[in-house]
């Protein structure tokens, strides 16, 4: 939707100032240009800039008289919206695909979020819903095509101005997973380490030793060579610890 002055050109001339257009002063000015309740575009004229400005604001909202949806559009829930969507977009499609795709809904969106009404869905139902697989160790790649899949029903659900905005939007699944992949999933207590110390061969301590104590990463112990650590006591402790020899 936009406003268009239909007085002036929107280019200006040399002197950067406005050029008046082939309407200028006959007719009314401005125009609005929106899409009505049938999906159509439309236009519509004001006199007064203010009035275009109203008209303009409330056809984005849907409470247009032009743009009005059926209330009991509005109302619809996300299962009932989302079978519509499954229904009507089976032409052409293979027949896995379609099992595949009513599996997803019932199984991993209906039991969740079927029976909000469509408008009511925010921001923070979609980042909990998103939360709650990956707490219940759904693998990431099947996160991504469920969320996929709920997008695809919101997007469509703007379109057929059931709803106004589709919260999938600001969801940024992508940044989601990749925090999740890095957060440690296990810290070992120093309980854990010795009991591991404790539960592998001799010639294995070192490098459990090197890790914990030293903060080497795995691919750091597998790369020191023979004789690079040397193994120590402390008066306070009845185990040893292991420590990388200096550089020389």
């Amino acid at each position: 939707m936009s406003i268009d002055d239909l007085w002036y050109l929107t280019k200006r001339g040399p002197d950067k100032k406005r050029l008046p257009s082939k309407r200028h002063g006959r007719g009314k000015r401005w125009r609005v240009r929106y899409t009505d309740a049938a999906g159509e575009a439309r236009e519509k004229l004001f006199e007064r800039k203010v009035d275009a400005e109203a008209f303009d604001l409330s056809a984005r909202a849907g409470i247009a008289e032009e743009t009005k949806v059926d209330q009991a559009e509005r109302q619809v829930t996300f299962r009932e919206y989302g079978e519509r969507w499954r229904l009507s977009r089976q032409i052409g499609q293979a027949l896995d695909y379609q099992r595949h795709t009513e599996s997803r809904l019932r199984h991993h969106l209906y039991p969740y979020i079927g029976k909000r009404q469509m408008q009511a869905i925010t921001v923070t139902d979609v980042m909990e819903w998103v939360a709650l697989l990956l707490r219940n160790n759904v693998a990431q790649s099947s996160v991504k095509t469920y969320f996929d899949l709920f997008n695809a029903v919101m997007n469509a659900a703007v379109a057929d101005r059931v709803i106004s905005d589709n919260p999938c939007k600001a969801v940024r699944l992508s940044a989601i997973l990749r925090g999740f992949s890095r957060a440690p999933k296990w810290v070992p207590t120093d309980e854990d380490m010795l009991a591991l110390v404790d539960a592998v061969p001799d010639r294995c301590q070192a490098a459990i030793w090197c890790g914990a104590g030293e903060g080497l990463r795995l691919g750091e112990v597998l790369g020191l060579e023979d004789g690079a650590v040397r193994r120590s006591t402390s008066p306070g402790t009845a185990r040893g610890s292991a420590a990388p020899l200096p550089q020389e």
